[in-house]
């Protein structure tokens, strides 16, 4: 889920898998592992656009894509 909306749709094994939307794969990037003990944290750049006044589209599109 961004922003209360959901933003993919998948079995559990072909979502772990092979994500498709760009915030599902930075979320699944991001997931703490054993063997990667002294990864470093990679922030999804750009800007949280408003709940209350969302763009139009995947919400996610202006977050992903800000300077």
């Amino acid at each position: 889920m961004y922003l209360g909306r959901l933003v993919e749709i998948a079995p559990a094994p072909e979502l772990f898998g092979n994500p498709n939307h760009p915030y599902t794969q930075a979320l699944l990037a991001n997931v703490p592992r054993l063997e990667a003990r002294k990864s470093r944290f990679s922030p999804i750049t750009g800007e949280i656009p408003s709940p209350l006044g969302p763009p139009s589209g995947c919400h996610f599109h202006r977050a992903a894509h800000s300077p």
